[in-house]
């Protein structure tokens, strides 16, 4: 069989199954919204989230955090008990001394170290706020690219279903009019050839949107999505496109970017306070101590004690060493985030207007093939044309509808994710 035949016939099937999804518009992708929409997807799998799960308890810790920031206790308090006598000494220098001590101490946090520590647990708590906005944002970027892998998937599924159906009514009216004796068989077998091609194509297709949906439904979850496989042509949800902005306090409104702003305020902050506030804090205790001996009586004496650390400065310099590195990494994170966002937001931009200019170019050219397409038609039933022109146009028309729909799609991705780089979700 002739391949240029078999090429020109297959043609003919994939134009013959798009000529009814033609509009005015010469686009099968619409923009109406369906259910489970985009942000319906999104809050769907937000709630299977671990972050969404921990969300109460994480923030009781923060709570819990602050509320012992404010304390002027700086740590766990400590008992202690002792009992001391000279019976163990030898029998001629024994006083029949009998002493029990108990006592309790505290380290104490005062001043600066107080304030500190309170500052500290503040940032924390905020970058904990800007953490889980970080994961909400990753968590849409993840769907949105599931989502928008599985409606190109489930455009190439439909196109391929409605052109196989249509390739069915051709082998059938192939073999009436081959057994009628008005076409030669070979026609016929040509046909069934293409149908049996086309059955391939689709398996390919839908083995495609299979593994697109089930990406989609590890993150949401499968109940909600088990209808959407019969959902129509271009029922998606699009985006309207987004700016940036930045929050009342300063802070981007991004959530990447709002994350590492907390992560530098706090390394800076705790390197800071390193700084002031060097060595342990001091400590207050008192004690109750019973004493008696064979020649007196026995009394109770209290003891108040503070303590303070010697010598620690230098303990600490690790510790100094530490935060300053920490607080250098955190400024350069940020700038190289900052800088490789900004970049990305250009090439997101640019792809949005290529997408744009392609959808528009798409169109012009559908409109112009399928002008073209009917004309060549109407010409070929007259007889002033050949097989091989009409088969040319036919193809042509087919493939600029199937351009112009993925176009649309296209499109509808790229706000997608100039939004998502923007910092929005869905």
């Amino acid at each position: 069989m002739p391949l240029p035949r078999l090429g020109m016939l297959m043609a003919v099937l994939l134009s013959w199954a798009l000529i009814p999804c033609l509009s005015p518009s010469l686009s099968l992708a619409q923009t109406t919204t369906v259910s489970p929409r985009l942000n319906d997807l999104y809050q769907l799998a937000w709630q299977r989230h671990p972050a969404f799960a921990a969300k109460s308890a994480r923030q009781s810790q923060y709570a819990a955090s602050s509320e012992l920031a404010k304390s002027v206790i700086a740590g766990a308090p400590s008992a202690s008990i002792g009992y001391r006598t000279d019976s163990v000494s030898a029998p001629s220098t024994r006083s029949g001394l009998r002493e029990w001590e108990v006592g309790v101490s505290t380290p104490l946090a005062l001043g600066e170290r107080r304030r500190f520590s309170a500052d500290t647990a503040q940032l924390q708590a905020q970058l904990y706020g800007s953490d889980l906005h970080k994961a909400q944002w990753l968590l849409a970027g993840e769907l949105r690219e599931s989502y928008w892998t599985w409606q190109l998937a489930h455009l190439e599924h439909l196109l391929l279903d409605d052109e196989l159906r249509r390739a069915q009514v051709l082998v059938a009216d192939s073999k009436r009019r081959s057994q009628a004796g008005e076409t030669p068989r070979v026609d016929t077998l040509q046909a069934e050839a293409a149908l049996h091609l086309l059955r391939v194509h689709l398996a390919e297709a839908l083995q495609k949107e299979a593994q697109a949906l089930t990406a989609l439904q590890r993150l949401t979850g499968h109940a909600p999505l088990a209808h959407l496989s019969e959902s129509a042509l271009g029922t998606y949800q699009t985006e309207t496109l987004r700016t940036d902005t930045v929050q009342a306090d300063g802070v981007s409104s991004h959530p990447l970017i709002a994350s590492l702003e907390r992560q530098r305020a706090l390394a800076q902050s705790k390197l800071a306070g390193l700084l002031a506030v060097k060595g342990e804090p001091p400590s207050i205790g008192a004690g109750l101590s019973r004493e008696a001996s064979n020649a007196s009586a026995a009394q109770t004496t209290a003891r108040i004690t503070v303590t303070f650390s010697l010598g620690s400065e230098s303990r600490y310099t690790p510790k100094i060493a530490e935060a300053n590195a920490d607080a250098i990494e955190s400024e350069i994170t940020l700038q190289r985030a900052t800088e490789q966002l900004a970049q990305d937001r250009l090439l997101a931009k640019a792809a949005l207007d290529n997408a744009a200019q392609k959808m528009q170019a798409a169109k012009a050219r559908a409109a112009a093939s399928t002008e073209a397409a009917l004309l060549f038609a109407k010409a070929f039933s007259l007889g002033e044309l050949d097989m091989p022109t009409r088969l040319r146009a036919e193809a042509d028309r087919a493939a600029a509808v199937l351009a112009v729909n993925r176009a649309v799609v296209e499109h509808a991705a790229a706000i997608s994710k100039l939004n998502q780089l923007l910092g929005y979700l869905p």
